[in-house]
């Protein structure tokens, strides 16, 4: 089943989480620095998914290492505050 997938966050600072957001088909623009640390703004924040099983959820949240939210067709990686 596809899934409509969004993240919560809009600015990120390390590699590690921009690599694995665009390996989900986020994309970034070039980084910018805010005093001490760079930020990677996120360009779209809507990606799709492929998840057939709850196996695949599980290995799904597993791999973000983040909470994720469910509801009807989409899936929020909830990486960053929201009220």
């Amino acid at each position: 089943m596809k899934f409509k997938l969004t993240v919560t966050g809009n600015a990120y600072r390390d590699i590690e989480s921009v690599s694995l957001l665009e390996e989900l088909g986020f994309t970034f623009g070039n980084p910018d620095r805010r005093g001490d640390y760079l930020y990677w703004y996120i360009h779209n924040r809507e990606s799709e998914i492929e998840i057939d099983s709850l196996e695949d959820l599980i290995e799904f949240q597993s791999k973000v290492e983040c909470e994720i939210i469910l509801d009807g067709n989409t899936i929020e990686i909830y990486n960053d505050y929201r009220e």
